[in-house]
């Protein structure tokens, strides 16, 4: 008679709730390995995206990171502009300001210091693309466009030690051989212009620092106004004692003369006649001037007295000049350089610029 078999235990099945957990539990960690994986994507993606480059550009820039802005060529130090003068110049134009970046074009972008543009960044992908397509960028040129004076021209006598940013002059920063001072031109027969040097220099990273003697050691008066530059010998002080107060009578009395309230005879000894300059004085049509009752003169300045030769000066004059017209006053500031020429009747005015 045959023996029933036995059965095995049964298998005991996992409750519904604890099954339930230990599935959400792996699809959650699944998913958060998916989310992981797809937020360092996104965050590796917007790191290289062109316009995160550009705005970290931007940002090390304004905490006074500038190795970037080095690999332009701009800024290779050369002859007149050393390296300590470069960065000098470099925190000079930047520090202080609002820096940002905006897109130019595709691949293209600016910085900019309160909204001028000082530089182009050319930003470009690089590599190979990742598995979700996406492709690292990085910046493959700098270019800064800060401005430079490009050519800075210089006038000295011939016989005057000159240097640059601690750079000396030499014969082949001349632009050729001595000749007249422009200022002059135009003089009547008998009278000579004083003779200059002049130098061309340049690329000039900010203002340039210009030191000069003669040849005896006494130094020089320099005068410096955009891209362009004087030097003389000193004029000494009894001199501009002399100087000053007829740079003073004639700029007002030309002032006066131009708002008709000095007539050309009042104005005509302090001016050397003949001089091309007379003669466009004394044709001078003033009388689009608007009528008015009286005139004031501010404090008048005199200064920047340069001397060309024994026999050539000049000096700057300034001073506010006010028209009034019943209750209405019209400010005037007014600023010149008169050039004056010693003639046998003492010092006479040969030209005048207004500034």
């Amino acid at each position: 008679m045959k023996q029933p078999k036995k059965r095995g235990a049964p298998r005991q099945k996992l409750p519904f709730p604890v099954f339930f957990t230990l599935y959400l539990l792996g699809s959650l960690l699944v998913t958060a390995g998916a989310l992981f994986v797809l937020w360092n994507f996104l965050d590796q993606y917007e790191r290289n995206s062109p316009d995160r480059i550009a705005a970290t550009a931007a940002r090390q820039v304004a905490e006074g990171e500038y190795a970037l802005l080095w690999e332009s060529e701009q800024l290779v130090p050369s002859r007149f502009n050393s390296q300590e003068r470069l960065e000098q110049w470099l925190a000079s134009s930047l520090e202080g300001k609002g820096i940002a970046s905006r897109k130019e074009e595709e691949g293209s972008y600016l910085l900019t210091a309160d909204g001028e543009p000082f530089a182009r960044l050319t930003i470009q992908a690089q590599g190979k693309k990742n598995l979700f397509g996406g492709q690292p960028h990085q910046i493959t040129q700098v270019e800064t466009t800060l401005p430079m004076t490009e050519t800075f021209t210089l006038t000295a006598p011939e016989e005057a030690q000159i240097t640059v940013n601690g750079v000396s002059l030499t014969q082949e920063d001349r632009a050729g051989e001595a000749s007249p001072l422009a200022a002059y031109d135009g003089l009547p027969d008998g009278y000579e212009p004083p003779r200059v040097l002049t130098y061309r220099i340049g690329p000039l990273a900010g203002p340039p620092q210009i030191s000069a003697q003669l040849a005896e050691g006494e130094p020089c008066a320099v005068k410096v106004e955009g891209d362009q530059g004087t030097v003389t010998a000193p004029a000494g002080e009894e001199l501009q004692a002399q100087i000053a107060p007829l740079a003073q009578e004639a700029s007002h009395l030309y002032a006066r003369y131009i708002t008709q309230d000095a007539s050309f005879d009042q104005l005509t000894p302090y001016f050397l006649t003949g001089t091309s300059y007379y003669q466009q004085l004394s044709s001078f049509y003033n009388g689009w001037y608007i009528s008015h009752d009286s005139y004031v003169f501010g404090e008048t300045e005199v200064t920047q007295f340069l001397l060309y030769s024994p026999d050539h000066l000049s000096c700057d004059v300034t001073f506010d000049y006010q028209v009034i017209q019943g209750s209405k006053v019209h400010d005037f500031p007014s600023a010149y350089t008169l050039y004056f020429i010693r003639t046998q009747g003492g010092w006479k005015i040969a030209n005048l610029a207004v500034r």
